[in-house]
């Protein structure tokens, strides 16, 4: 089975799902939905790690992130943005055409334009067992902390992409004097959502009480952009670099959110949805059925378009 789409995005998180909103209803948001093909494949649960944050932004602007994901993929769905759950891109290949195969574990999808949204974090859903599996976060010694007085540990294993990073914080750990045994593991950077037991034997897993992923290890050394190895595409320790619209040196492929910066966080996440969402619309389709004059305010009016400076932007250079 082969389906053809305008617009593939790879991920569900929040900036995955705010671009597919922006293709379908543009922005301001408007009724009519815009007549662009558009799915969204995620290989694990929609939202990503942000379904279980609570996110703050100020200190009286807050929200759960189960809600913002609920809130915006209820929104693609009344948008008509199509869902391949569960569904894992093994690899991505460029036609001669110019079109993009996706070889997924159940189909192959074919797309003009390409977005990577698929954060930094290879197994998001670990804190679906958090007795047994953890993330440190931003505040890792307090969180080991919660994970020993709620679930017992005292023999604790420190997992990550960065060595450097993930020996850091288990000795930081040992400092606190609270857990019997803390030993580190660098996981492979070729590492894949499909890997059993994150490339973790059974019986290692079973000799600690629980393991603990060091999400500074991910800002690091993106775990997440392992299907990609054949497209060329410019990278720096995972991190795809893009131009200011998010598309890559590889013509059609874009990327948004947490995958082009090791700065995470829903605000970066729905600005570059949104830049990007509106740049492959405009590709698309240069008017919207709200706007017939074009995608303004947000970028310059069509008979403009060319005297914006940012149509010039090339690749940053890091």
């Amino acid at each position: 089975m082969n389906t053809k789409y305008d617009v593939v995005i790879i991920g569900a998180g929040p900036a995955g799902l705010y671009t597919s909103i922006i293709l379908k209803k543009g922005t301001p948001m408007q009724v009519p939905n815009e007549p662009i093909k558009v799915a969204v494949v995620e290989a694990a649960k929609i939202g990503g790690l942000t379904q279980y944050a609570f996110i703050q932004i100020t200190k009286k602007w807050a929200f759960s992130g189960n809600t913002l994901i609920n809130t915006l993929y209820n929104e693609a769905v009344e948008g008509k943005v199509d869902f391949f759950k569960k569904t894992v891109v093994r690899k991505i290949k460029r036609e001669k055409n110019g079109y993009f195969q996706l070889i997924t574990n159940k189909e192959t999808i074919t797309a003009k334009y390409v977005v990577i949204a698929t954060g930094i974090l290879t197994f998001p859903t670990v804190l679906d067992t958090p007795k047994k599996t953890n993330i440190g976060l931003h505040t890792p010694e307090e969180m080991a902390k919660e994970v020993s007085n709620d679930y017992g540990w005292k023999n604790i294993l420190v997992v990550g992409s960065n060595e450097h990073s993930i020996k850091n914080l288990s000795n930081r750990l040992k400092a606190l004097k609270i857990f019997n045994q803390v030993d580190y593991e660098a996981l492979s950077s070729q590492m894949t959502i499909e890997d059993r037991c994150y490339g973790l034997s059974k019986e290692k897993i079973n000799a600690y009480d629980g393991i603990l992923f060091d999400y500074n290890s991910y800002k690091l050394q993106n775990g997440s952009t392992y299907f990609l190895h054949d497209l060329n595409i410019l990278q720096k320790n995972g991190f795809i670099k893009t131009n200011k619209f998010g598309e890559t040196i590889v013509p059609g492929l874009f990327a948004v959110g947490s995958v082009t910066k090791p700065i995470s966080g829903v605000p970066q996440a729905i600005y570059s949805g949104q830049v990007t969402g509106l740049y492959i619309g405009h590709l698309l389709e240069k008017t919207t059925i709200a706007d017939p004059s074009g995608r303004f305010p947000f970028l310059p009016r069509e008979e403009n378009w060319k005297e914006s400076f940012q149509h010039e932007l090339e690749i940053e250079d890091s």
